[in-house]
């Protein structure tokens, strides 16, 4: 026999469901305010997301709390955008790579780097930093096995590329990205496999990023 659903519980995941849709619109928000100004006020934001200044409060406890929630929102959006790769990389590696890359920039790669070392990363985000790694290192890897990466890149080298391209700021939010997606296209050439001449130093290691976060 079927049981009836409680409306009360049904009322209570909708709530809850919106409350959830609400705050990705809100760190959404405050990602793309915080990529053109890493020092706005909370009150732009606010005024960016559509809400009022109590109730950005409300979500958050503080200016470091919002940072840290963001760093989380960033990384999962990047992993997601690897993983959707991940599902093109055996038609065609070198688009599905290059895709990434483009989506990861869209989905806010970088963009915490002017934050590292003001606040203690802690546990769950360096967990969540090695589990966007490891996503990109697959992707990565079977591009590379694929023959279309040059095979001494890494993924800690993208993270780098990443916050290279993120510093490129000019007028307006739309014209940075804008050029962030011209040098994308300029620099990716020298990633492909056909790239003959090694890279002259190592490239970063893992303890040194987590290092800048971890100060």
């Amino acid at each position: 026999m079927k049981m009836l659903e409680d409306p009360r519980s049904g009322r209570t995941r909708g709530r809850q469901s919106e409350a959830a849709a609400n705050d990705e619109r809100i760190l959404a928000a405050a990602l793309r305010v915080l990529i053109s100004d890493p020092g706005a006020p909370m009150a732009l934001v606010a005024t960016q997301a559509g809400v009022g200044v109590a109730s950005l409060y409300r979500r958050f406890a503080g200016r470091d709390e919002m940072v840290r929630k963001l760093a989380l929102f960033a990384m999962a959006a990047v992993e997601e955008a690897a993983r959707s790769a991940l599902t093109q990389v055996e038609d065609d590696p070198w688009d599905a790579f290059v895709g990434f890359i483009v989506s990861a920039m869209e989905a806010g790669a970088g963009s915490m780097r002017s934050f590292a070392g003001t606040f203690q990363a802690g546990g769950e985000l360096n967990a969540a930093g090695r589990r966007l790694a490891d996503q990109m290192e697959e992707l990565l890897s079977r591009a590379q096995q694929a023959g279309a990466v040059r095979a001494d890149l890494t993924s800690l080298d993208l993270l780098q590329l990443f916050e290279m391209l993120r510093a490129v700021h000019v007028g307006d939010i739309e014209r940075s990205d804008q050029l962030r997606r011209r040098y994308v296209r300029m620099l990716t050439p020298a990633l492909r496999s056909s790239a003959t001449e090694p890279l002259p130093e190592p490239p970063p290691s893992w303890q040194e990023i987590v290092s800048v976060w971890n100060p």
